[in-house]
């Protein structure tokens, strides 16, 4: 279990806690404020799970995504390992290369269709590695982030409600 899932499990587990106490609290009669107040209240958590799980799931697309471009990535260092390269497997460059310009069109201009080399591959591998280790920290970083928030926002509507 990763260090996202762990935090994003006991998240959960505490606005189930507060789910517990708040039905709890109705068993035994607590009031309630006024229905608009909360109904505002769920309305403000409602968004805040809704950001909460948007972030995560774009995190996870991420990781899909960068999980293809190691691949693509270790194929092009396999490919580039050969002394002989044929056509196909230069064609196969072509698109890996048309891939990671996408996001790295500079990668272009150490790349040779003829040959198909890439200069200073290892250099252009450790930089894109980088790059996606570092937006998928900020992307998990965000949901944890967005989880605090949607968890916060949960608790100010539990707690309205049980007053």
């Amino acid at each position: 279990m990763n260090k996202t899932t762990a935090i994003i499990l006991c998240v959960a587990t505490f606005i189930a806690g507060e789910v517990v106490g708040f039905l709890f609290g109705r068993a035994i009669g607590r009031s309630n404020p006024p229905v608009q107040s909360q109904d505002a209240a769920n309305a403000s958590a409602d968004a805040a799970q809704e950001i909460s799980r948007r972030s995560a799931a774009e995190a996870e697309a991420f990781r899909t995504f960068a999980r293809q471009r190691i691949e693509d990535l270790d194929r092009l260092e396999i490919l580039d390992a050969n002394d002989h390269l044929y056509d196909v497997e230069k064609v196969e460059i072509g698109k890996i290369i048309d891939r990671l310009a996408a996001d790295f069109p500079e990668i272009r201009n150490d790349y040779s269709r003829e040959t198909g080399r890439v200069k200073n591959l290892s250099e252009w591998v450790r930089k894109i590695k980088d790059a996606d280790r570092a937006a998928a920290l900020r992307l998990q970083q965000k949901a944890v982030d967005d989880a605090k928030a949607a968890a916060e926002k949960q608790m100010e509507a539990l707690k309205r409600s049980a007053k």
